[in-house]
């Protein structure tokens, strides 16, 4: 089944410059590692979608599965009103395959923890099973009532984004409106309109000062172009459109957006980087963004838009 946490998204901290991922049960940052960002979005479903308590929920867990080894942790635990284990989640890397050996770790800890409830999780498919009174365990092929997914009703608000790191925390008053909808519109979008899907890209190098790791959503042109697109926020609370393009299987070049310098109307409001170098320029004529009333139209064309920007300069 398709992830409950397919439409969720991690909370960051800026930590000198860095992205932090911040874990809101046990309410502090950690390192910004894959199986933690699958985590933190399961979370998310829980919290906000089925409204589970943050008291009942445990993450890294202690388990003691016998005495000769060190305590292994559980991903996430979650507990029933009167505090007995209901679901037991193991999440992994959005890259790994779930399957027969992940299976068997959960099935290992559960011994020790008694839920009736396991799921395993990369973020992208969940695999969930019940175990019965006699102790037997069957793969269930939708979601019981408690853990079902409405992503389609979900209407994400300007602090949720500015949280996740798609939207600065110092964005200017008359841009606030039109980002907070535009996330919503390109993020949560279930049409078939164009080809894409959400991946996080763990970029290691950028030619900018911007840290360019995040959520991008894939989207696959004729001629054999990909481009990644995303919204982000930087370290300082600003907000970028950042584009990665590849044609032809090779990488050709970023475009990052400076959308606070597009709302005042500077010239000089977005950087190319490609193969011959650095060049300023303005991507008003090409993307048609009206700040003051945003609506879905505006997005439509976004892939299409860049590829063209990038083509003129």
């Amino acid at each position: 089944m398709r992830s409950v946490a397919y439409h969720h998204f991690p909370r960051i901290a800026f930590r000198e410059g860095k992205k932090l991922l911040w874990n809101p049960i046990q309410k502090r940052s950690f390192k910004n590692r894959p199986e933690e960002r699958v985590r933190l979005r399961l979370l998310d479903h829980l919290l906000l979608e089925r409204n589970w308590s943050p008291h009942r929920i445990s993450t890294e867990h202690a388990i003691q599965v016998n005495r000769q080894e060190n305590r292994k942790r559980a991903d996430i635990l979650c507990f029933n009103q009167d505090f007995t284990p209901k679901l037991l989640i193991e999440c992994k890397a959005e890259n790994i395959k779930l399957g027969e050996r992940t299976g068997q770790q959960i099935a290992v800890y559960n011994k020790k923890v008694n839920a009736p409830y396991l799921m395993l999780s990369n973020g992208l498919e969940d695999h969930l099973y019940h175990i019965d009174s006699e102790r037997n365990i069957s793969e269930l092929e939708k979601w019981p009532d408690f853990l079902s997914s409405n992503d389609e009703s979900l209407n994400h608000s300007f602090d949720y984004w500015a949280d996740r790191g798609f939207i600065g925390n110092k964005t200017e008053p008359v841009l606030r409106p039109w980002l907070g909808k535009a996330q919503i519109s390109f993020w949560m979008d279930h049409s078939k309109q164009n080809s894409s899907n959400i991946t996080y890209l763990d970029l290691d190098h950028s030619p900018s000062m911007l840290h360019l790791e995040h959520y991008y959503k894939i989207f696959i042109l004729k001629d054999h172009i990909k481009i990644a697109i995303s919204f982000m926020a930087t370290a300082f609370g600003g907000n970028r459109l950042v584009a990665l393009i590849n044609k032809n299987g090779r990488n050709e070049g970023i475009i990052e957006i400076n959308l606070d310098l597009m709302v005042k109307d500077v010239k000089v409001n977005a950087t190319i980087y490609s193969t011959e170098g650095e060049k300023g320029s303005d991507a008003r004529s090409f993307l048609s963004f009206d700040f003051a009333e945003f609506d879905d139209h505006q997005l439509q064309h976004l892939p299409q838009n860049i590829i063209n920007l990038f083509n003129h300069y």
